[in-house]
């Protein structure tokens, strides 16, 4: 337990720290020292800052305290969320709720104790407003959350009004940004708001962090009724204040609509938000109300209905509209509402709803259950190259006769049939984009089952290539607004190649002809080299001999004697053409010598006869406790991404 009368570190920027040490008679860099102590190595207890004095220490002591405070309950529901209850320095105590969803976690964090906003349908509003968290109350729900090293996102939608606590709120982001901090990237944080224009417009301008606004009702008089603030701060003024920001790239705005059964889920509330949102590059999340005790509003059995009138709606205008779907009932329905600009006619694919499902999840639609299995089996076989088994992809059965619309909108299908008289012979063919968008749509037709078996491994490996492909073309597809700007430049300069990498990918590290992109993560992280070797072909063996060599000398360990290099298991080599190229795909594993790190690694190798060199493009992913399929197949998709500089670069 922290002692109030003592002044929290946590939450106090570089520029503070460094200050701070000064004013107790120490050097700034000091401060630097701090920020590391606290930001990167989340300690609970000063004493613990080994590298700067005992004198110091004990002279922090006096005046200062980390200001961490683990959650004092929990309670965990059955899909894995937990809803913690954290005290803060007033003596109150606020909800964070952390929400797992397989390989992300969204931590959703209060700023303040109770609300002013009094929304009829939030039972925050109930109890009143108690008071705003300081920083380190805010920072500490991720700083002593127990699951810290797993988040991926977090989210400013618990208890409060962001907006109305303006200044922590920004200082809290700060340090969850900065490279003194957390050094995330702002397209982690999403900061939700009912719109307080002003203080809303500062938010804008000083962070670069995601914008999600309460909208609720589309329209004045009714939006009042259920959220009082409109009155003062219109919803119509708010959108004309975002209408000066760009939001087409990598800052993303959000509108959140809660559906009420007969209340905001009519055709008129689709044509308004069309209408209001029009020339805004935004979502609108479509979230299903939980009855709460007292008030007197009804969720809707089947939130996707009001999809279909908006859909119809936004069709007639021409334009384009995408409904995407979550699998948590927390969030529903997920509606990308962009650009909402006339045009002449309206191509039926462009507003098709997003698919759901996670990518290499497919969906196995069988004639009978004996089929289902057998497909179900030959996709579900282990992955070679992995550190831990895991299976190509995550199959879900169902029944042809028990498929729904829900159903439908599946990212990957695979649809099984067997009938003697209208099949002679085992056929593989694929449809795009049918029913929802990304989508592959796989048929695999035979005549029984007997002979669907006897060519399991054929037409196995035809639909596992096809799943594949899709995947990778798609995460290529998405990396297009999502590019580190730096790693072109670097990579073009460094060994004459580009290569497409993730926003978050930003840390960089070069040598001779090598050069390291990572997510820099401390528990997990991704990571892509490049580098080249002189040759007049690409040799297996000598591939990975030079691998070895290169990655010792640039990727050291820790200590004298640690170092990357290849596990000694069997690799899977193979050749394959891609972009008129000639590829040599080498699968394995990589270990630090000296030391229990390890993980899989994917090589490209192609050789540039021009300037007889063999440019190698690798992925690997460090994820001890985490899993690693899906992790490294995006990886191994931008490596696809890899091509020759152009000569102005």
């Amino acid at each position: 337990m922290i002692r109030q009368d003592k002044t929290p570190l946590l939450g106090m920027s570089l520029y503070e720290l460094k200050a701070l040490a000064q004013s107790l008679g120490m050097p700034s860099f000091v401060g630097g020292q701090i920020a590391k102590w606290l930001y990167g190595n989340h300690v609970v207890d000063i004493d613990e800052m080994t590298n700067i004095s005992k004198a110091n220490r004990e002279r922090l002591k006096t005046e200062y305290c980390i200001g961490c405070m683990p959650p004092r309950e929990s309670v965990i529901s059955q899909d894995g969320t937990i809803k913690y209850l954290f005290p803060t320095r007033s003596g109150k105590h606020v909800e964070t709720v952390y929400i797992p969803d397989r390989d992300r976690a969204t931590l959703c964090v209060s700023s303040q104790v109770g609300c002013k906003m009094n929304c009829l349908f939030c039972q925050t509003g109930k109890q009143g407003f108690e008071g705003n968290l300081e920083t380190a109350d805010i920072l500490n729900q991720i700083y002593s959350l127990p699951e810290r090293d797993n988040l991926t996102n977090v989210v400013f939608m618990g208890q409060g009004e962001p907006m109305d606590n303006i200044d922590n709120v920004l200082k809290a982001t700060e340090v969850l940004t900065s490279d003194y901090g957390y050094a995330w990237s702002p397209k982690r944080i999403t900061v939700s708001s009912v719109g307080i224009k002003r203080k809303l417009k500062r938010f804008l301008d000083e962070s670069d962090c995601h914008v999600a606004i309460s909208l609720h009702s589309p329209f004045h008089d009714e939006r009042a009724s259920i959220m009082p603030a409109e009155r003062a701060m219109a919803v119509a003024d708010i959108v004309e204040l975002l209408s000066h920001y760009d939001f087409s790239h990598q800052r993303r705005l959000s509108f959140e609509y809660i559906v009420f059964g007969g209340l905001n889920d009519s055709r008129e509330h689709a044509r308004e938000i069309i209408r209001l949102l029009k020339g805004l590059d935004c979502r609108v999340n479509l979230i299903r109300f939980h009855k709460i005790p007292g008030i007197d509003l009804r969720g809707v059995d089947d939130a996707r209905h009001i999809c279909r009138l908006r859909l119809a709606e936004y069709g007639k205008k021409g334009g384009r509209l995408l409904i995407m779907l979550s699998c948590r009932s927390v969030m529903n329905i997920i509606l990308l509402s962009t650009f909402a600009t006339v045009v002449g006619a309206c191509d039926n694919r462009n507003i098709l709803p997003v698919s759901g499902m996670r990518p290499y999840e497919i969906l196995v639609v069988a004639d009978n259950s004996e089929t289902g299995k057998l497909a179900d089996s030959i996709l579900s076989l282990p992955i070679h190259a992995l550190s831990q088994p895991e299976p190509q992809f995550d199959v879900s059965l169902t029944i042809s006769s028990d498929i729904n619309n829900t159903m439908s909108l599946a990212r990957v299908i695979v649809v099984v049939e067997t009938d003697s008289k209208k099949y002679r012979d085992i056929k593989v063919k694929y449809e795009r984009d049918v029913w929802a968008k990304p989508q592959l749509i796989v048929h695999i037709s035979a005549p029984t089952v007997w002979r669907l078996r006897q060519s399991a491994d054929k037409w196995g490996s035809q639909v596992s290539a096809l799943i594949n492909r899709f995947e990778t073309n798609e995460a290529i597809s998405t990396l297009k607004d999502d590019t580190c700007a730096a790693a072109s430049r670097y990579a073009a300069t460094t060994t004459g190649w580009t290569i497409k990498v993730p926003g978050d990918m930003s840390y960089i590290k070069r040598g001779r002809d090598f050069i390291w992109f990572s997510d820099n993560g401390n528990e997990t992280s991704k990571n892509i080299c490049l580098y080249t070797y002189h040759a007049t072909s690409v040799d297996s063996r000598e591939l990975i001999r030079k691998r070895d060599s290169i990655m010792a000398r640039n990727i050291p360990g820790e200590r004298q004697g640690m170092f990357m290099q290849t596990a000694g298991n069997k690799p899977e080599i193979f050749k394959q053409k891609y972009g008129g190229n000639d590829i040599m795909i080498c699968r394995t594993l990589w270990e630090m010598k000296a030391d229990a790190m390890g993980g899989p690694l994917v090589c490209h190798a192609l050789l540039d006869s021009s300037a007889n060199k063999v440019i190698v493009a690798e992925a690997f992913v460090y994820a001890p406790s985490a899993p690693k399929r899906n992790k490294m197949r995006y990886l191994e998709a931008l490596l696809y991404t890899l091509s020759r500089a152009r000569k102005q670069i």
